[in-house]
C-alpha cells in the first residue's frame, strides 16, 4: 500500500478511535498544543536557532520540544478529563462528540501533513529533475530556502553549501545525492513518488481546501517519468 495512504488512514482511524475511547477533552488539549506549536515551528523557525542548544541539530531539538509539550499538556489534559467523565451522561456525550470531532481534528492533521510535503516540494523541486544536478538547479534551490525557512529545519546547509561547490565545477549525478544531504536524497527518491502516486491524497487535498483559513488550492508533484 501507498505509504501516503497508509499514513493518512492511520491517522484518520487514530484520530475516531482516541475519541470515542478518551473523549473530546482528554487527547483535545494535548493535540491543541502540538498543532500550536507546530504553526509556531513553522511561521517563526527563527526562534527555534535562538533557542537552539550548542551541538543539538535542528530536528532533534525540534522533536524533543514537541515531545516536552506533548508530555505537559497530556498531564493537564487527564486531570481535566478525569473531573468531566466522572459525570455519567456528560461521560457519555464527551466520548462521542470525541470520536466525530477527533475525527474531524485528524482529518485536518492529514490535510496539514500534506500540505506540509507540498509546500517541501516546491522548495526541493528544482533539483529533481534530470539525472544530472547543475549549479542552476542548486542555485534556484537555495533561493526557494531562503524565502522558506522553515524547510531547512530539514535539510543540512552545509550539505547544500557543497552540493552547490561541487555543481558549481561540474554536474553531480542525482545518484550521488545522498553524500550530500541524506534527508533530500530520501525525500526524492522514496518519499516523493509515493506523494505522487498517493490515491487518498487528491481527495483529502479536495476536501481541505474548503477549510476556513487553512484551506489552499493545492497540487500534488507530478509522477516521475
Amino acid at each position: 500500500m501507498n505509504v501516503i495512504d497508509l499514513a493518512i488512514v492511520l491517522i484518520i482511524a487514530t484520530g475516531v478511535i482516541s475519541g470515542l475511547r478518551s473523549g473530546l477533552i482528554r487527547p483535545l488539549i494535548p493535540e491543541a498544543a502540538l498543532l500550536a506549536l507546530a504553526g509556531l515551528v513553522y511561521t517563526r523557525p527563527d526562534l527555534v536557532d535562538r533557542h537552539l542548544p550548542a551541538g543539538v541539530s535542528r530536528i532533534t531539538f525540534v522533536v524533543l520540544l514537541f515531545v516536552a509539550v506533548f508530555v505537559a499538556a497530556s498531564l493537564a489534559a487527564g486531570w481535566v478529563a478525569g473531573a468531566v467523565q466522572s459525570l455519567p451522561v456528560i461521560g457519555f456525550t464527551d466520548r462521542l462528540i470525541g470520536a466525530i470531532g477527533h475525527g474531524l481534528l485528524a482529518f485536518l492533521v492529514a490535510y496539514l501533513m500534506l500540505s506540509a510535503l507540498i509546500g517541501f516540494d516546491r522548495v526541493v523541486a528544482p533539483v529533481a529533475k534530470g539525472s544530472t544536478i547543475t549549479a542552476a538547479q542548486v542555485a534556484a534551490l537555495q533561493a526557494n530556502l531562503a524565502g522558506n525557512p522553515a524547510a531547512s529545519l530539514l535539510l543540512h546547509r552545509s550539505g547544500v553549501d557543497e552540493l552547490a561547490a561541487g555543481a558549481a565545477k561540474q554536474g553531480i549525478p542525482r545518484s550521488t545525492l545522498e553524500r550530500f544531504d541524506s534527508m533530500l536524497a530520501w525525500y526524492l527518491d522514496v518519499l516523493r513518488p509515493q506523494l505522487a502516486g498517493s490515491r487518498l491524497a487528491p481527495r483529502v487535498l479536495a476536501i481541505g481546501r474548503w477549510i476556513p483559513i487553512l484551506g489552499h488550492d493545492l497540487r500534488l508533484p507530478a509522477s516521475s517519468p
